[in-house]
């Protein structure tokens, strides 16, 4: 199996073709015209392991929080739909070599919100992507 951090590597390569990518924390995002340009900030996380007593198949999700950021809520919303089309279904095998199709695993509906104390200005909503795959132990 390879590492988690080469899973967080292939998210961060799959969503710059979409928009500008980088790993947390972010001090400094690009900008366009003064204005913070649309982008994405990812928080990887450990994921999880599985593998039931007796059972010839491994479970691993892996997983990211991905901060998507605009100058307003519609830039947010833009960035959004632009990582939700680079990742939602894309199978990415870096950590198995099956791979698991992404998904989006923890939205709420929530809006986007303004960042406090940000200059310049930026709008952001954070969104769980995961990949379930399995392979045989």
């Amino acid at each position: 199996m390879a590492s988690l951090t080469a899973w967080h590597n292939e998210v961060q390569r799959t969503l710059n073709g979409a928009l500008p990518t980088q790993f947390g924390p972010a001090d400094t995002l690009p900008t366009e015209g003064g204005s913070v340009a649309q982008c994405c900030v990812l928080w990887p996380t450990t994921g999880t392991e599985q593998s039931r007593n007796g059972s010839p198949v491994h479970q691993r999700t892996d997983s990211v929080l991905a901060v998507f950021v605009g100058a307003t809520v519609l830039d947010a919303l833009a960035a959004v739909g632009k990582g939700r089309k680079a990742l939602e279904g894309a199978r990415l095998t870096a950590s198995t070599r099956n791979g698991g199709r992404v998904r989006e695993g923890g939205f709420t509906g929530a809006q986007p919100i303004p960042e406090p104390g940000t200059d310049p200005v930026r709008v952001s909503l954070s969104i769980q992507f995961d990949a379930i795959s399995k392979e045989p132990r």
